[in-house]
């Protein structure tokens, strides 16, 4: 091969890596035109089943301020977090709401998870993925995730990964609690 078609190859080589770390790095579609859940813009609504089969919605909680966090009963960080969570449920029971939305587990798992950790609120299940998918979560994406929104319904404050008792502060300060 000449010195040109080598460099050639190269590039070709080189265009076809960036493209697919390009479309590997390109945030999930939810499928809908909204816009992408940030801070300042209006949380998206959804419903689902809890772990009861009680179907709950976002808007229904309009006018008090929500905790809304993305996690797996496998995942550790979200196991540590966890309690944290509960524990800013019952000293702001009047007030705040915890929608802890489990990505795609069976009903038994996530019913055992909340057992044993004895949580205060009961866990929704998104067996299909619609509502991570709303919110651009991505399966391999960081877990948990967690949106504080306002009495408004409006997104204040996002923390990908797992929230220390600081985090926690800051998103309730942020909520205005």
């Amino acid at each position: 091969m000449t010195r040109f078609s080598l460099i050639g190859l190269g590039l070709v080589i080189l265009i076809v890596v960036l493209l697919a770390v390009g479309v590997s790095l390109r945030p999930r579609s939810s499928g809908g035109t909204g816009p992408a859940p940030i801070v300042g813009r209006e949380a998206p609504n959804f419903s689902l089943n809890d772990t009861s089969g009680r179907t709950v919605s976002l808007s229904t909680f309009r006018g008090r301020p929500v905790l809304l966090n993305f996690w797996a009963t496998w995942c550790i960080p979200c196991r540590t977090e966890m309690p944290l969570i509960n524990r800013a449920y019952e000293a702001h029971r009047k007030d705040l709401r915890v929608l802890a939305v489990d990505l795609q587990e069976p009903s038994s798992d996530v019913n055992h998870f909340a057992r044993s950790y004895h949580l205060a609120f009961t866990p929704l299940l998104d067996s299909s993925g619609s509502v991570s998918d709303l919110y651009r979560l991505s399966p391999n994406g960081p877990k948990p995730v967690t949106f504080w929104v306002d009495r408004s319904g409006k997104i204040r404050f996002i923390h990908y990964g797992q929230m220390d008792q600081t985090d926690i502060s800051t998103g309730l300060k942020k909520i205005g609690l």
